[in-house]
């Protein structure tokens, strides 16, 4: 997004940790198929819930442009010190503000998220989720729309799309598995090491199935 910030918060970097005091393990995390089990309730430090107070858009996801930089969203580093998330300026586009992730410590991929929660979806409906990303090196990163708790189960979206050196555009579209009003709009990075950018992410409601004549791929 397009936005002037007068130097506030472009350097806004969060080393954000759930720690042991979560009461998590590895072994606490199955991922199968995109869904996800844990024993016990994820908690968050409070360093963890979001960087101030986010003014909502009205759309499925709120300021998927950081306009606001990260206040409607929630950032997780299980592992203290492992991964910095922050929002800085596109050096590509002057006054636009991009999502930086940085790993640096290979780790289960549900250890470094960034997500937003509570979001509304309805029963065999069509959505797409997209956004524009690129990496410091050829990698993997997840995006999911899944449960916001136990026991983390998708709502039918769980992709894994490569990323190149450059910009590019991912668009991944889903019948959902459920109406819910927990749904996660997230994504993952702990798996690789490296650096991460991202912008103008979306998730838009095409409409009911029975009204379409088909889901995009």
């Amino acid at each position: 997004m397009n936005r002037s910030h007068n130097g506030i918060g472009l350097a806004l970097c969060l080393t954000l940790s759930l720690a042991t005091s979560c009461g998590s393990s590895d072994a606490d995390f199955e991922q199968s198929n995109g869904v996800f089990h844990q024993q016990q309730s994820l908690k968050h430090s409070p360093e963890a819930v979001m960087a101030g107070t986010c003014v909502p858009s009205g759309g499925l996801v709120d300021d998927g442009g950081f306009d606001q930089s990260l206040s409607c969203w929630v950032a997780n580093v299980h592992m203290p010190g492992s991964a910095l998330i922050s929002t800085i300026n596109d050096p590509d586009r002057p006054g636009n503000t991009i999502l930086r992730v940085k790993n640096f410590v290979k780790q289960d991929f549900y250890k470094v998220q960034f997500y937003q929660e509570d979001r509304t979806i309805a029963l065999e409906h069509c959505y797409c989720l997209s956004f524009r990303a690129k990496s410091s090196g050829l990698r993997a990163i997840s995006a999911q729309v899944y449960q916001g708790g136990p026991p983390w189960a998708s709502y039918g979206l769980w992709v894994t799309p490569r990323l190149l050196t450059s910009w590019k555009p991912e668009v991944h579209c889903f019948i959902s598995s459920s109406s819910a009003t927990d749904a996660r709009v997230g994504f993952n990075f702990g798996d690789n090491v490296g650096t991460v950018w991202i912008d103008n992410i979306e998730l838009d409601d095409i409409g009911a199935i029975d009204d379409l004549d088909a889901c995009p791929p």
